[in-house]
C-alpha cells in the first residue's frame, strides 16, 4: 500500500538508504501449469485490488506475460508496510522463497534489494489468504535475481495551474511557489541545486503530510515528486488539477520482475516475451490504459550505489 511505493522511496531516501535453495521441479515449468505472480494490492496505477475493482498496468503486463508463456495466471495480493519490522527485501525473498510466486512485479533494480539475505530467514508480508499460524513463521530465504527492466521509477516535476511556462530543468522552478518534502531526496536535490538558488521560493513540508493535496489546494505551484506517487494520487483523485510537467531527474531505477536465481528458465523465457511486447506496442497499450507514465529502462539494468548529481 503505503507499502513498496514508501518502500521505494526508502531505497532512494538520502537520510534512510540503505528459501529453498532445491531446484523448481521441471514440472513447474511446464506448459499450461500456474505461473503465479505476487502483486502490491495497493499501489494503483501499477496494480491493484479494491474489492472487485482489480487491475493496473503490472496486472495487464503479468496475464500477457503469462499468456505468451502458455502459463495459467495467477496473483497472489501482499501488501508490505515500510518501518523498521518490515523490510521489503526481506519480505519479497520470503514471498518468492515459500513459493507463493514465481515472479514479483515492479520489482526496483537495485543492488542492495537482489541477490541473498544474511538474515537467512525471514516471514512473509501480509497477504491474502494468509493463515492467523503463519504471521509468525519464518522462511528459509532464497537468492533474488531480476529479469530485464520494462518500466523505470523517476522524480518528475509536478504542477498546478498556478504556473506557467515550461520544466526543462530544475532552474526552471525558480520564482515558483516550491514546494519540498522535508528530509527526501527531491527535497534535498531542491536545496542544493545551484548552491541554494531556489531555497527562498521552497515551503517545505513533512513526509507525514499530504504534499499533493495540500498543493492542490493551491498552495503550491510546482514540486519535484516520484512520478508514481503522483500518479496514484491522480487514480484516488480524479478530479485534482495537478499535472505533471513532462520533466524527470536524470536520477531513477528501473523496475522488472524479481525471481529466484534457481529460476533461470523462467527469466529466460520472460525477458523473451517482454522484449517481444516491448517491439509490439503492449507495453505502451497497457501503460496508457492505466493512465501511466511508462518510462524507457535506463542503462545499467540493476542501480549500484546512488550518487546524487
Amino acid at each position: 500500500g503505503e507499502n513498496m511505493m514508501r518502500a521505494k522511496q526508502w531505497f532512494l531516501s538520502v537520510l534512510s538508504l540503505l528459501g529453498c535453495f532445491g531446484l523448481v521441479a521441471a514440472s513447474a515449468q511446464a506448459a499450461g501449469s500456474d505461473l503465479k505472480f505476487c502483486l502490491e494490492e495497493d499501489s494503483p496505477p501499477y496494480s491493484y485490488k479494491f474489492g472487485k475493482k482489480i487491475g493496473g498496468f503490472d496486472y495487464d503486463l503479468s496475464r500477457e506475460l503469462a499468456a505468451r508463456l502458455g502459463r495459467t495466471f495467477k496473483v497472489q495480493w501482499f501488501e508490505t508496510e515500510n518501518d523498521e519490522e518490515n523490510i521489503p527485501k526481506l519480505e519479497a525473498n520470503a514471498l518468492l522463497s515459500a513459493r507463493l510466486c514465481h515472479l514479483i512485479g515492479g520489482y526496483p533494480l537495485i543492488e542492495s534489494a537482489l541477490g541473498g539475505a544474511v538474515q537467512g530467514t525471514f516471514r512473509l508480508p501480509d497477504h491474502d489468504g494468509q493463515k492467523r499460524s503463519e504471521r509468525h513463521k519464518l522462511f528459509k530465504l532464497g537468492v533474488v535475481t531480476a529479469s530485464v527492466p520494462y518500466n523505470r521509477a523517476v522524480f518528475a516535476a509536478i504542477i498546478g495551474p498556478g504556473f506557467s511556462g515550461k520544466v526543462n530543468s530544475l532552474d526552471d522552478f525558480a520564482g515558483s511557489r516550491i514546494m519540498a518534502e522535508v528530509a527526501t531526496l527531491p527535497g534535498v536535490l531542491l536545496m542544493r541545486h545551484n548552491k541554494g538558488a531556489l531555497i527562498d521560493d521552497t515551503s517545505h513540508i513533512s513526509p507525514l503530510k499530504n504534499l499533493l493535496k495540500i498543493m492542490d489546494t493551491g498552495k503550491g505551484d510546482i514540486t519535484l515528486i516520484g512520478l508514481h506517487r503522483f500518479e496514484r494520487y491522480r487514480f484516488r483523485n480524479p478530479q485534482t488539477k495537478l499535472r505533471f510537467a513532462g520533466y524527470v531527474l536524470p536520477l531513477g531505477f528501473n523496475l522488472g520482475y524479481a525471481a529466484l536465481n534457481t529460476s533461470k528458465d523462467l527469466l529466460r523465457d520472460v525477458n523473451k516475451a517482454l522484449a517481444g511486447m516491448l517491439a509490439d506496442g503492449s507495453l505502451k497499450s497497457f501503460a496508457v490504459k492505466n493512465s501511466m507514465t511508462l518510462m524507457a529502462p535506463q542503462k545499467p539494468d540493476v542501480m549500484g550505489k546512488l550518487r546524487l548529481p
